[in-house]
């Protein structure tokens, strides 16, 4: 994820708190081992290591972060599949403690998943999912605007699979996204249509 836009924002490295456009690269590596338990339950464990890296006028917001989490998986039957997750996330940045900038962003994460897998037909899938993730600041600074500040957000998903055959498969999906921000004006709301395909080798 390069370059991403976030939106214009008060910077505070020049102490002016000029309107600036904040932009933040994401770097991740991730690392699942999964247990099959039996024919029907599965166990996954999760583990992510992160870096997001600010445009010069956010620089106090670089952040090193870590993901610690796992998933389980239950066959009901045949055409029906459910799982559940949970994760946890630290976040640190580099600015954190700086009273001259009042800056800091870093967090926990909490986040909670729940989906279904329905086969319809052989070659047609149908996922079902939802997310609920909550962002507490951690910052302990009194002129900071992230000082016991949350968000929470929500992420609801459905995808149709189809299944060209044993390599090819099409997508389509829909995603609805809310999530409260720290300031409340600032509040964010998205809908997401996709297409997409795969191709194993």
């Amino acid at each position: 994820m390069p370059n991403q836009f976030l939106g214009p924002n008060f910077e505070h490295r020049t102490g002016n708190n000029l309107i600036q456009e904040e932009r933040v690269s994401l770097r991740m590596w991730r690392t699942e081992l999964e247990h099959r338990v039996n024919e029907s339950w599965t166990l996954t464990l999760i583990g992510r290591y992160g870096l997001r890296y600010y445009n010069d006028a956010f620089a106090e917001r670089d952040t090193t972060l870590w993901t610690v989490g796992s998933q389980v998986g239950y066959v009901v039957n045949p055409p029906m599949a459910v799982s559940l997750g949970y994760l946890y996330e630290r976040g640190l940045v580099d600015g954190r403690g700086n009273t001259q900038l009042n800056d800091d962003v870093s967090y926990r994460l909490h986040a909670v998943s729940a989906g279904t897998d329905l086969t319809l037909i052989e070659s047609l899938s149908l996922y079902l999912g939802y997310i609920y993730r909550r962002k507490d600041f951690t910052s302990e600074l009194l002129g900071d605007t992230h000082l016991n500040r949350h968000h929470d957000s929500h992420l609801g998903m459905a995808e149709f699979r189809y299944r060209l055959n044993e390599a090819a498969s099409l997508s389509a999906s829909f995603q609805r996204i809310q999530r409260t921000s720290t300031v409340v004006t600032r509040d964010f709301n998205d809908t997401i249509y996709s297409l997409g395909g795969s191709y194993r080798f």
